[in-house]
């Protein structure tokens, strides 16, 4: 995975989280400032990250976003999940949320994990 980002603000976390753990599948993004969202609310979260994933022989691979299970306490909702990151995407990478009704209002904290890079065939990093 090599990953390129764009605000200076997150690039020392990014470098302390590394590539996580070798056990694990996906690859946390941060999300680079607060959002404040109310019920009915879409919004995006451009995570200021470039990313491309290579298999063993160098071949660029695409990948796909998805949210992180503990988004699961908060009321907002990935859309579409996953997201399917093409192999050559060189944007980027950009979360959809919507905050769902029926809850008061919220907001997604700065440097929190929203979602996850996720190889297609679901293998670990390492």
């Amino acid at each position: 995975m090599v990953l390129q980002v764009d605000y200076e603000s997150l690039r020392a976390e990014y470098q302390k989280h590394g590539l996580g753990f070798p056990d694990d599948s996906g690859y946390d993004l941060l999300a680079p400032e607060t959002i404040n969202s109310k019920p009915g609310d879409g919004f995006k979260v451009d995570h200021g990250v470039k990313a491309m994933m290579l298999d063993p022989s160098g071949r660029e691979l695409g990948f796909q976003l998805m949210a992180r299970s503990s988004i699961h306490g908060s009321p907002h909702r990935m859309c579409p999940c996953p997201g399917v990151i093409d192999a050559g995407c060189s944007g980027n990478l950009i979360s959809k949320w919507d905050h769902l009704a029926n809850t008061g209002p919220s907001s997604m904290a700065k440097g929190t994990r929203p979602c996850q890079i996720v190889a297609h065939n679901g293998l670990n990093f390492d």
